[in-house]
């Protein structure tokens, strides 16, 4: 009985954590500024690029960072820039690259103002016959 008791104890304990994340994650969403944003990205084979939902700056910096955890593939490179909601760049599409385990800063070449939201771009650095998938972490700033 004791036991039963305890396994009870522990699903309700991680339902409610489960509950507090989905919460918590949903009033990142409505708030409307946010400056960070995990993603699940493919790049797509024979140059397809992939965009992510748009993230509004709250910094004035004049860069943006891009970070990747994993990629199916090794020795791939992902190609990065940033453009406005109406496909204007704001940074370079052919200069800045990160791999898998990499984080960096990259500059805009045009610098959005605070609020204004920013779409991550990117496709493979080089011509690929098959598609590539990974999870990182980009934030306007």
């Amino acid at each position: 009985m004791r036991k039963s008791k305890m396994v009870l104890k522990n699903r309700i304990i991680g339902l409610l954590v489960v509950c507090v994340l989905l919460l918590g994650l949903s009033a990142t969403a409505v708030a409307g500024n946010e400056t960070v944003d995990a993603v699940n990205f493919t790049l797509y084979a024979y140059q397809g690029d992939w965009e992510s939902d748009p993230v509004a700056r709250a910094t004035n910096n004049n860069t943006f960072y891009m970070g990747i955890y994993t990629m199916s593939r090794d020795g791939v490179k992902a190609r990065v820039w940033t453009e406005s909601l109406l496909g204007t760049n704001f940074s370079d599409p052919y200069g800045n690259t990160v791999g898998a385990a990499e984080g960096k800063y990259y500059n805009y070449d045009t610098k959005p103002s605070i609020g204004t939201n920013v779409v991550l771009n990117m496709d493979a650095s080089i011509y690929l016959s098959y598609s590539v998938t990974g999870v990182g972490l980009w934030s306007p700033y």
